[in-house]
């Protein structure tokens, strides 16, 4: 996050109120020292808060034993639940900041250690990086047994506001959610699902949704979108979004029976237990865009990737595979989902998803071979032949498992 030719600050600025009011070039965002909380996040223009004071808060709910099935135990009269239960009413609990003796627990300091002034200069919220491209705030938050180190990492210049999750569970047959209370009155929520979208109107109880990749949700002239690496479901209220994290039932439960000789009165180990890492990304803009939600949260969860490239000697021409992607679309809302090679035939198989909303016309081009025009419906899923006839491009429509 350093410019090239500076060097590093010999300290990072203290976390005071001040500090943490961070712009970049559409946000303004504020985060509060005394509780590692989000309190406002203004878009360039705004004069309101996307959010409510406390956002992004980490929340716990009390769960089943139940690996198939979630929902709240307190409602129920017997452990036995098929694919439904009750669904919640009420938070059960709340991580808070951190104290400074618990933040030297989760992280003892080499400088409390081995330093001239040893004691305690452990901090629960710390600014770790800041520069000209972005700042990294870290925040420590506990519940009993439990604790998460969060860092908000904020662009400075591409207005990117990510959060890093190390979850350190210990907790059982809860439910983590992460928070975010609406400073607008949501309509619904929209969310990934397989090849298309879903969009659900606001509850009274927190009642489970599930989704992929994204959500987002909008209300009043105002959208915020998330993008996720393994948040697989939400609830909308009409007062916030929740945001599942994860659960920890007992193993290989439908529900573990009072008094059964194999299952009671004996331990009985849990799932997502100890350390974990989750991401979310979000965008807050005026109007949803299915397509700017896609492709954030592809870019999100494709890893950077690397080759080990040892040239050939005596060898200095380039490739032409090098300069382009050997298949490319030439419009920028019908995206390729898919890419293999037949089941049954010498070709190769593409899917495409239009999530623009719109026909489109578009050209479609293989590297080396001649391209194609094509069409494509409204978020239509579009599944290509491409053989090579005679030297020439072939491009056929078939259905989603081949059939020709």
């Amino acid at each position: 996050s350093f410019s090239e030719g500076k060097k590093a600050p010999a300290a990072f600025p203290d976390p005071t109120e001040n500090r943490l009011k961070i712009k970049t070039k559409n946000l303004s965002i504020r985060i509060n020292p005394k509780t590692g909380l989000v309190d406002s996040i203004t878009t360039k223009g705004g004069r309101k808060s996307l959010v409510k004071k406390g956002a992004f808060q980490p929340i716990i709910f009390n769960d089943l034993d139940h690996s198939w099935t979630s929902g709240d135990p307190s409602q129920m009269t017997t452990s036995f639940a098929w694919a439904d239960a009750p669904r919640w009413k009420k938070v059960d609990a709340r991580f808070k900041l951190a104290s400074k003796v618990e933040a030297q627990e989760l992280s003892p300091l080499p400088i409390d250690k081995w330093g001239d002034e040893k004691g305690n200069h452990a901090l629960p919220v710390r600014i770790i990086e800041d520069g000209d491209i972005r700042i990294v705030v870290e925040v420590m938050f506990v519940l009993e047994h439990s604790a998460i180190i969060r860092h908000y990492i904020i662009g400075k210049k591409d207005d990117l506001f990510e959060i890093r999750d190390r979850v350190l569970m210990n907790h059982k047959d809860k439910m983590l959610k992460v928070e975010i209370p609406l400073a607008f009155k949501p309509d619904k929520s929209i969310s990934e699902a397989l090849y298309s979208a879903v969009e659900r109107e606001p509850t009274k109880d927190y009642t489970e949704h599930p989704n992929q990749r994204w959500v987002a949700v909008t209300g009043e002239g105002n959208c915020i979108t998330t993008v996720n690496t393994g948040s697989f479901a939400h609830n909308i209220t009409g007062k916030s979004l929740c945001l599942n994290v994860m659960r920890t039932p007992a193993y290989s439960s439908f529900g573990m029976p009072n008094g059964n000789l194999w299952t009671d009165k004996r331990f009985a180990p849990r799932h997502d237990q100890g350390e974990h890492e989750v991401r979310y990304q979000f965008m807050f803009s005026k109007r949803f865009s299915e397509r700017q939600a896609s492709e954030a949260a592809q870019v999100l969860n494709t890893a950077p990737y690397f080759q080990i490239y040892y040239p050939q000697p005596g060898v200095k021409g380039k490739s032409p595979l090098m300069k382009n992607s050997p298949l490319n679309i030439s419009s920028n809302t019908v995206q390729i989902v898919a890419v293999k090679k037949a089941e049954k035939a010498n070709s190769l198989i593409v899917r495409l998803l239009e999530v623009g909303g719109k026909t489109q016309s578009f050209n479609l081009s293989l590297t080396g071979k001649r391209s194609a025009n094509l069409e494509i419906n409204p978020y239509e899923l579009k599944t290509l032949k491409i053989s090579k006839t005679k030297g020439k491009l072939s491009v056929s429509v078939c259905n989603a498992v081949e059939g020709f």
